[in-house]
């Protein structure tokens, strides 16, 4: 199996800065082996980087498998519109791509993909808010 040293799906501009792993969540020896043996799993099917600890993804893995380790009910699915796996914003790093589009989702209560809305868009109308 080839190991994907970058997720095709993380864009070059994501480059800049660093997200602060030393701050994402730390697991038992015993939790790590089952953590590493979804990651698999999940970064296979998203095609993104084997590496849950690449800082490009913004993003901490870990705290999201704990979370549903401890609540089944936060057991991820897929989403049917792209049919990708996603984790909740709670465990993104400030600098994450996508974190604007919890901004949204808090403002108006909808989800900026069903309304099409895109990152420079919901700027602007937050800017003419103002």
């Amino acid at each position: 199996m080839d190991v994907v040293t970058e997720s095709p799906k993380i864009s070059d501009t994501l480059l800049s800065g660093s997200s602060p792993t030393s701050n994402w969540t730390k697991l038992s020896p015993n939790e790590e082996t089952k953590f590493q043996e979804w990651y698999r799993g999940f970064s296979s099917h998203n095609q993104i980087d084997r590496n849950p600890d690449n800082p490009l993804h913004k993003f901490d893995h870990r705290g999201w498998w704990k979370s549903f380790q401890d609540d089944p009910s936060l057991i991820p699915t897929i989403d049917p519109r792209d049919n990708l796996i996603h984790g909740p914003s709670q465990f993104k790093d400030k600098d994450h791509p996508t974190m604007w589009k919890d901004d949204y989702m808090k403002y108006t209560g909808r989800d900026p993909d069903n309304d099409r809305v895109t990152k420079q868009q919901w700027g602007r109308i937050k800017k003419s808010r103002k």
